[in-house]
């Protein structure tokens, strides 16, 4: 199922206070305690109409440590989640042969990892995710391609 088809229903709902029961114990349970769970759950899932799964996968993983969020509060987390179609747009990469052979110099020339531009890049990937635009802007600097892509 897409996230375009996925819908916050019930069992989401569920699914999401058990995590929150988990992360925030007791402080969780009292700050509702005096809201019906079944009007504290129609809250939410309203509230959450419209969110992504991957908003909502990231909005439980950077949870504030100091407290529970209240449904609007999960939903603007939800909604700093941004895909690499919503990060701004880099500037093109040279065609120029000679300036992606000055890049890869460049790159070789600095004190990173195994002075292996591609093990840079790797590294880059690995602690910052597919969407990171030092990466990106290298891979096309270098005239290189992600794994998959044509």
């Amino acid at each position: 199922m897409s996230s375009v088809e996925w819908a916050v229903d019930e069992r989401v709902i569920a699914r999401l206070f058990a995590k929150l029961l988990v992360r925030y114990g007791s402080v969780w349970t009292r700050r509702f305690e005096l809201v019906p769970e079944d009007a504290l759950a129609a809250d939410w899932k309203a509230e959450l109409q419209g969110v992504s799964r991957d908003q909502m996968a990231f909005a439980v993983a950077n949870l504030p440590p100091e407290f529970p969020p209240d449904a609007g509060a999960f939903k603007a987390l939800c909604r700093q989640f941004r895909t690499y179609d919503q990060t701004p747009a880099l500037t093109a990469p040279s065609g120029d042969p000679t300036v992606r052979a000055k890049t890869l110099e460049k790159l070789r020339s600095m004190r990173i990892g195994s002075n292996d531009p591609q093990a840079w890049i790797g590294e880059r990937l690995k602690a910052h995710g597919p969407n990171d635009p030092w990466a990106r802007q290298a891979i096309a600097n270098l005239g290189l391609r992600y794994r998959g892509e044509r």
